[in-house]
């Protein structure tokens, strides 16, 4: 409390509780003004909105496959029904007349498509400017008006029921996955800060940031996609390893401000794709990080003991003798802690060769979720699932060329949706013939070359291909970038020691080789937002470096710093991975894997700060000394 005279003479006091009362009520305010653009909440995944230059051409860019029992399903009765409705534009069946036309078909697995003597299907098309949520609640809806409860037995696939799959699932369970976060984070915090009055503040800023920044994401009508969906989830996770910082340490200010900055670095540094799903989760994710570190700083104080805080019993033992073994083996075997943490950094080296990505996207989902079953039975009984486009501009026919492709299943001649484009077909493959239709390009282009036409490749398959190559190319621009700005970070932070930066380099890229040999050696194939871990953990594991980077820039030996650090370090970072664990909850499998591979990385990111860091800091203070 500070006392000050007005113009008039009079006393007037100055009420700090005053203040924080005023920050709260502007703060919720602006929450309640955000959360009213939460009405306008949608969801939208489409692979035509990551690569819409591969998305083909627009009348045959989205349609279903239906499938069943030959005693259950007349196609070509349904077929006539189905183009009907306002929002399909054709139909192909056994029988098909219309505009497509059945221009060749390769042997499959199971014999030839259609006749196989039990089991049947049709392809539906959307008519142009329909989405996919219009017309595949078009089809269903007829399908169970004709069928009733039969319309459960027949099997449903390509771009529209997979994009619906997408919508549902990438969004299951994330109220239950968010409560685990605030529940975990809140019960972590409360272990190791001991203040429930810190506990209910620092939920409460951070809660309060999410709510604001998905409102603000749905005022300006920006869809949630799977990858943008994981970014207030992560925020949460993030705020409370702020709010373990800012309740221990006071005094600390500047260097939790540029751990936000290192942090947003990390996500903002894929801000450069090509791709705008993961455009929107870079500046999305960035200003998510900025949003929570505000809100703890101005929402969260520090308890008059922060720095004093004495735990009790068997926790106390626990703690001390953790925190000293550490201490002994990092400082009293630095040499034995730099060879351990070399060799797993040459394995990963050794171990990038076995990473792999999920060829078939339809892997994300659970094996008994209705579209996995569908899209498997499918695949077996009637058609290719993987479907691609191909468009060849001169007078020369291109089927031949395209059945004998090993894994086409079918080839349907759709050019009289568009003269003016050419030869344009429609082709089938085995779901997992991916990497043949990728083969296969150079004797494609080597035959259009000397039949002096030109022949472009598009649709599914050449969307999944060419977001895989992209994202890969991104992950590895941004992540050596990442280490860059991490190691600047530590080399100001530390007062310009260039020796120390090249080490937090190193120890900051210790947590990607541990994920890259784990992932490696075990075989688990990737997805998408997986490969952007690489320059999240840098830039989140980074921010324990600084803080150890600051300490020793006061003049203090490693061991001391080592032993100060501890708790709010090893607690921190504690609460992030248990934090990050909770995404397992999710039955959606990128979701979850993101969320054991961050997890992961932030322990890893722990080992590397609390023993390779100090190790590495012994040795060279000792070989400084002989030198001396």
């Amino acid at each position: 409390m500070s006392k000050a005279k007005d113009t008039s003479g009079l006393t007037v006091t100055d009420h700090p509780g005053s203040r924080r009362l005023a920050i709260w009520a502007v703060w919720l305010a602006v929450i309640c003004i955000a959360a009213a653009g939460l009405s306008r909440y949608r969801i939208e995944n489409s692979l035509r909105g990551w690569m819409p230059e591969l998305a083909g051409h627009d009348a045959i860019a989205t349609f279903v496959v239906i499938g069943g029992e030959k005693q259950l399903l007349d196609p070509d009765l349904l077929a006539k029904k189905l183009e009907s409705l306002a929002e399909v534009a054709a139909c192909v069946s056994p029988n098909s007349t219309g505009r497509f036309a059945l221009a060749a078909h390769a042997p499959p697995r199971g014999g030839i498509l259609f006749d196989d003597p039990t089991y049947t299907g049709l392809f539906c098309f959307a008519r142009a400017g329909v989405g996919d949520r219009d017309f595949l609640g078009a089809v269903q809806g007829l399908l169970r008006s004709e069928l009733g409860d039969d319309a459960d037995r027949l099997a449903l696939g390509g771009p529209a029921v997979f994009t619906g799959a997408l919508n549902d699932w990438s969004q299951r369970r994330l109220p239950l996955i968010a409560s685990a976060i605030i529940l975990a984070g809140a019960l972590l915090l409360w272990w190791v800060i001991g203040s429930a009055r810190v506990v209910a503040s620092a939920t409460a800023a951070i809660v309060g940031s999410q709510i604001a920044l998905v409102g603000v994401i749905s005022w300006l009508g920006v869809p949630m996609d799977m990858v943008l969906s994981m970014v207030w989830p992560l925020m949460m996770a993030l705020g409370f390893s702020f709010a373990a910082h800012r309740a221990q340490r006071r005094g600390i200010g500047g260097t939790l401000a540029l751990c936000a900055l290192t942090t947003a670095a990390g996500i903002i540094g894929f801000a450069f794709s090509p791709f705008p799903p993961i455009r929107s989760f870079a500046v999305w994710g960035a200003l998510g990080v900025v949003m929570t570190w505000a809100s703890v700083m101005l929402l969260v104080r520090p308890p008059q003991n922060a720095r004093c805080r004495v735990t009790t019993g068997h926790r106390r033992s626990r703690l001390r003798r953790a925190k000293h073994l550490a201490a002994t083996c990092a400082i009293g075997r630095p040499r034995t802690v730099i060879t351990a943490a070399a060799m797993l950094t040459a394995a990963a080296v050794l171990c990038l060769p076995l990473l792999q990505l999920h060829s078939d996207p339809i892997a994300y989902f659970p094996n008994a979720s209705r579209v996995t079953r569908d899209h498997v039975q499918l695949d077996k009984r009637l058609i290719g699932m993987l479907p691609f486009e191909v468009a060849v501009h001169g007078n020369t026919d291109a089927t031949e060329l395209l059945t004998v492709t090993p894994g086409v299943r079918l080839v349907v001649d759709v050019s009289l949706l568009d003269p003016s484009q050419g030869a344009l077909y429609l082709g089938f493959a085995d779901a997992d013939a991916l990497g043949s239709l990728i083969q296969a390009q150079t004797h494609w282009q080597d035959w259009a070359a000397r039949e002096g036409v030109e022949l472009t490749w598009s649709g599914i398959a050449a969307q999944l291909h060419g977001v895989s190559v992209g994202v890969v190319r991104v992950a590895l621009t941004a992540f050596p970038a990442m280490v860059l700005i991490a190691a600047v970070a530590v080399w100001f932070v530390a007062g310009r020691s260039l020796r120390l930066a090249l080490i937090a380099a190193w120890v900051n890229l210790f947590p990607v080789a541990v994920l890259i040999v784990i992932v490696g050696l075990l075989g688990i194939p990737l997805s998408l937002p997986s490969l952007m871990i690489g320059a999240i953990a840098v830039g989140a594991a980074v921010d324990d470096t600084l803080h150890l980077a600051a300490e020793m820039r006061r003049g203090r030996g490693i061991r001391r710093v080592l032993l100060v650090c501890w708790r709010p370090c090893v607690g921190s970072s504690l609460i992030t991975a248990a934090c990050m664990a909770m995404f397992m909850l999710s039955p959606f499998g990128p979701t979850a894997e993101f969320g054991v591979l961050m997890a992961l990385a932030v322990t890893a990111a722990l080992a590397g700060d609390m023993l390779l860091l100090p190790a590495a800091v012994a040795l060279m203070e000792r070989s400084t000394d002989v030198t001396a």
